[in-house]
């Protein structure tokens, strides 16, 4: 039996979801204007939580390019990589794991979406490994990290063609970069550098110059004026709670995150 505490997300009755029928700024695109604030600055989003796919998934991660999106889920009391449409039903996805006997969870989609992160596990394996499309499924390239360190973890990566990832673990993180076909180090940082004492899943925006993570107590956010550089002290974004991995979509203009049996999002508020 998979169970997931879906810690620090709230209820209707809490953030006030609404459903999505008719209640879309334009179900087309953002609100006009959309964009993220400048270098320095934190997003703000709107107090109403809207209901994206009912679905018990989380870790969701999206391709406006390919128009496609993934998450972790669980169906049939086992964990799924599922994959559908943007905001639309998730099914499970084609993918051939190089560990034996493997679960598969924690998937990050490359901005093109043509290539994923996925987390293998046992009782005895944490491998993050790099997976490209192949037809209707997955198919593995390279590993990103091979560890028995179960805190370690890997979040979504910028765009190619020399994709940016970042690995964390209880001691810091590591800015990596695809040198087809291995992952090498750019730098590493320790927890410190972002004023927080440890962060899970890293997800940076894709261009490479914004990052998202989670702590025990809050969603933070980061940013930094170019790729030669490191980020710096990260701050928090008001409102949004999840401890299990947020998405911010390039234009900042929603996050998405996982609520009770559902992905959820929040529009950007306005200036």
């Amino acid at each position: 039996m998979v169970s997931i505490a879906l810690l620090g997300t709230g209820c209707d009755r809490v953030f006030g979801i609404a459903p999505l029928s008719g209640t879309w700024r334009d179900a087309s695109g953002p609100p006009v204007g959309a964009q993220c604030p400048a270098l320095g600055g934190t997003p703000r989003f709107e107090p109403v939580t809207f209901e994206a796919i009912p679905q018990a998934c989380y870790n969701y991660s999206a391709s406006a390019v390919a128009g496609r999106a993934v998450a972790s889920c669980v169906r049939d009391s086992r964990l799924t990589i599922e994959e559908g449409p943007v905001e639309g039903p998730l099914e499970e996805a084609s993918i051939t794991p190089t560990v034996l006997d493997a679960n598969l969870d924690r998937p990050g989609l490359s901005p093109e979406g043509d290539h994923l992160v996925v987390r293998q596990f046992t009782p005895d394996v944490n491998r993050f490994s790099w997976f490209v499309r192949d037809g209707n499924g997955w198919r593995a390239e390279a590993d990103i990290v091979d560890t028995t360190n179960f805190l370690t973890s890997v979040g979504v990566p910028s765009r190619g063609p020399e994709h940016r990832i970042i690995a964390a673990d209880q001691l810091g993180f590591r800015e990596l970069r695809l040198t087809d076909p291995t992952w090498t180090e750019v730098r590493s940082q320790s927890w410190e550098d972002l004023g927080v004492g440890f962060g899970n899943q890293l997800n940076l925006s894709p261009d490479g110059l914004r990052m998202t993570f989670v702590t025990q107590q809050a969603v933070m956010y980061a940013d930094r004026e170019s790729l030669e550089v490191p980020f710096v002290t990260a701050r928090t974004i008001e409102s949004v709670s999840s401890m299990l991995g947020v998405f911010l979509v390039e234009d900042c203009e929603r996050i998405y995150f996982s609520g009770l049996e559902a992905i959820q999002f929040r529009y950007l508020a306005d200036p």
